[in-house]
């Protein structure tokens, strides 16, 4: 139960997957180049991967920003047509949730890790985890936000996600 807890925190600081795949980086389509991508639902259905901005930070690097990335993880989702999607934490656990647009981006409500509902665990059982994405001001990657406990939000300008091949 404590992995599952790191599980969790790991999800919130960090993000998500394990996966190798590159980011489709400059060859991503971008937000209304095609009717598929002309609405926030159409055009977050798709693998992404978890990226690092340096140039954000003014192409400095930190220790805990480098240790992110080079962890020897990299970090995706899958989000499906149907509203539901798969993240990869780390190596040891992966979690399910569904998603519904929000406002201006959409919503990932993580459902379970490894199995096990959250909504089980007292810690979880009234205020689910959920991660807030967002279209990036370069209309091809998707900006992170993660709503708070107490009902705020949480973001970084140095994380977003690029579409990925798969």
């Amino acid at each position: 139960m404590k992995y599952l807890y790191s599980a969790l925190f790991l999800i919130i600081v960090c993000g998500c997957s394990l996966r190798t795949t590159k980011p489709l980086g400059e060859s991503a389509p971008a937000f209304g180049s095609s009717p598929e991508y002309s609405t926030t639902e159409g055009f977050v259905v798709g693998k992404w991967k978890r990226v690092y901005d340096l140039a954000a930070m003014g192409g400095k690097s930190t220790d805990t920003l480098s240790r992110l990335m080079n962890n020897g993880s990299s970090r995706e989702v899958d989000i499906r047509k149907d509203g539901s999607f798969d993240i990869t934490i780390d190596k040891d656990n992966e979690g399910t949730g569904t998603w519904v647009a929000a406002g201006d981006g959409i919503d990932l409500v993580i459902v379970s890790v490894n199995g096990v509902a959250l909504k089980t665990m007292k810690e979880f059982a009234t205020q689910p985890v959920v991660i807030h994405l967002t279209l990036h001001e370069d209309g091809k990657r998707l900006q992170q936000t993660i709503k708070t406990r107490a009902g705020g939000l949480a973001s970084s300008p140095i994380e977003a996600w690029e579409r990925v091949l798969g």
